[in-house]
């Protein structure tokens, strides 16, 4: 009975670790977008966008790169909040029209770990 009961205190403190190491109270996708959206309005260009990315030093690709007609562009924003098992991060997609302005910024969360 005692071996049960200290490997259930166990199994709770190992699950309360993991869903401490999970949560993300920095901010949300939501909270990403507007943030996104305030440094760079719809009708951004690309080189604007990309800018603004090296400025913060925010990791980011374009999908064709060296291509003139790039329609979109990712960032990766990864969650300071110091060691966890799970990081948490945000992939931002930025779009663009036919002329090159931006038209839609999308963000979702992501989460790498174990």
């Amino acid at each position: 009975m005692k071996q049960i009961r200290a490997r259930l205190g166990w199994i709770c403190l190992l699950c309360s670790f993991t869903l401490t190491a999970c949560r993300d109270a920095r901010t949300d996708p939501e909270a990403v977008k507007q943030r996104m959206a305030a440094a760079l309005p719809l009708g951004s260009t690309p080189a604007q966008v990309l800018t603004y990315l090296n400025e913060q030093k925010i990791d980011h690709y374009q999908d064709a790169p060296g291509a003139t007609a790039d329609k979109s562009i990712v960032a990766r924003i990864r969650n300071q909040q110091g060691w966890s098992i799970v990081e948490t991060s945000y992939i931002v997609r930025f779009s663009f029209d036919d002329e090159g302005h931006l038209n839609r910024v999308d963000a979702r969360r992501v989460y790498t770990g174990p």
